[in-house]
C-alpha cells in the first residue's frame, strides 16, 4: 500500500506520518533524505527525538543512493520516506550544470525516481511518502528552481 502525506510548511505532515506509520507491523524503517547542515540539525534533533520509542531503524539517505533495504523474503512493515520534494531536489541538483542544460535531464532523474519508490514499494507493506505542498508559498520563482517545481 502507498500513501502519500502532504502539507505545508511545519503543518504537522511528519508527525502525523509517523503516526500512520506507528500503526505498521515492525521493521519500520525511517529513511530521511534531508541533507544535514548546521541549519538543519534542530529539526533533525526533535524528529529523532520524538520518534525514538516507537522501533524505527533511521536511514539517512538524501539521495536514496541504494533503495534495496531487504531482500524479497524479508518485507518491511512500513518505510516511511521524509521528504520527497528534499529528494528530489538533492537528485537534482546534485547534477553537473552541463548535465541539467539537457532537455532530458528531468525526464531521467523522474524516471529513475519513479523506479527506485517502486523498489522500496515492493520491499514493504506500507510505503508512506511525505511531500510538502510546493505550490502554495505564493513566491514566482526563476530558472533551475522553476524547473524544480
Amino acid at each position: 500500500m502507498l500513501t502519500l502525506v502532504t502539507g505545508g510548511a511545519a503543518s504537522g505532515k511528519s508527525e502525523y506520518a509517523e503516526g500512520l506509520a506507528r500503526k505498521c507491523p515492525e521493521p519500520r524503517v525511517y529513511l530521511a533524505a534531508m541533507q544535514r547542515s548546521e541549519a538543519a540539525e534542530e529539526r533533525i534533533r526533535k524528529h529523532i527525538e520524538r520518534r525514538k520509542d516507537y522501533g524505527f531503524h533511521t536511514v539517512e539517505d538524501p539521495y536514496l543512493s541504494d533503495p534495496v533495504f531487504s531482500d524479497k523474503a524479508d518485507t518491511i512493515g512500513v518505510i516511511l520516506l521524509e521528504d520527497l520534494p528534499n529528494l528530489l531536489a538533492n537528485r537534482l541538483f546534485s547534477l553537473p550544470e552541463d548535465r541539467m542544460s539537457d532537455p532530458k535531464w528531468m525526464e531521467e532523474v523522474l524516471q529513475t525516481l519513479k523506479t527506485d519508490l517502486t523498489c522500496l514499494n515492493e520491499q514493504t507493506e506500507q510505503l508512506i511518502i511525505v511531500s510538502g505542498d510546493l505550490f502554495r508559498d505564493g513566491q514566482r520563482y526563476t530558472g533551475e528552481t522553476q524547473k524544480y517545481l
